[in-house]
């Protein structure tokens, strides 16, 4: 009597969809984190969430988000696509992201402190090991 299907093909198709499925809803909650943990003015900032896969994008986005509802089903198709064992990049080209996620600021009529505190990525990331430790 034979296999009809490999049996390593079997455990394959088992642990991508047990842990694929997992690997993207975590990266997913990752990307709601950092976007919905970034400082809003004009909503530049949190509509220049990229999500890419395997490497850094040289993309840039020139969107205005304020609730950053356009940036996550942007960023959710890219991670639909992930695979285990993918690397998701997500990065901010914003000239002033790293300011965003050093601490709050303020120059001109924007103050970060006083819209959201700042470190999205930092608070997102400690959320994402409390939840999943």
């Amino acid at each position: 009597m034979g296999w009809d299907r490999n049996p390593r093909s079997i455990l394959e198709e088992i642990y991508e969809d047990d842990f694929g499925g997992a690997f993207r809803d975590i990266s997913l909650q990752g990307l709601r984190g950092v976007v919905l943990k970034t400082p809003v003015d004009t909503g530049r900032a949190r509509g220049a969430w990229l999500v890419s896969i395997g490497e850094t994008s040289a993309a840039s986005v020139a969107r205005a988000d304020k609730t950053g509802q356009a940036t996550i089903t942007a960023g959710g198709a890219t991670i639909s696509g992930a695979e285990l064992g993918d690397v998701i990049v997500l990065e901010n080209n914003v000239d002033y992201a790293v300011l965003l996620e050093q601490g709050p600021l303020k120059f001109g009529s924007f103050k970060s402190g006083a819209q959201a505190p700042a470190r999205m990525v930092d608070r997102t990331l400690q959320e994402l090991a409390a939840n999943f430790a």
